[in-house]
């Protein structure tokens, strides 16, 4: 009888240890689940930054560029100025000198 009792116990700790196995794989899986979703939720977001870093950068490129085309017209724009201001200084010396003479 008491050998009986150890088979049951036995019994009952196997089949107990088996449904503990059998959670914790579920459990595992679950996570595994979960963990995947995350990431891929998470490597959604990092692709839509880059993608609004891609065109961000772009922006700037062609911000630079501009900025490069329109400081070369102002710099040509006031030489030109310059130069049309010396020539009127020049003019209106020459002017001024011969009404002295």
């Amino acid at each position: 009888m008491a050998e009986d009792r150890f088979q049951h116990l036995e019994r009952l700790i196997v089949h107990f240890k088996e449904s503990l196995e059998h959670e914790l794989g579920d459990l595992g899986e679950g996570l595994r689940g979960e963990m995947r979703a995350g990431f891929s939720a998470v490597n959604e977001r990092l692709d839509r930054v880059e993608a609004t870093l891609g065109r961000h950068s772009g922006m700037i490129v062609s911000g630079t560029v501009a900025i490069g085309t329109l400081t070369k017209s102002i710099t040509k724009q006031e030489t030109a100025i310059r130069d049309l201001q010396a020539r009127v200084r020049k003019l209106e010396s020459r002017k001024n000198g011969k009404k002295s003479k």
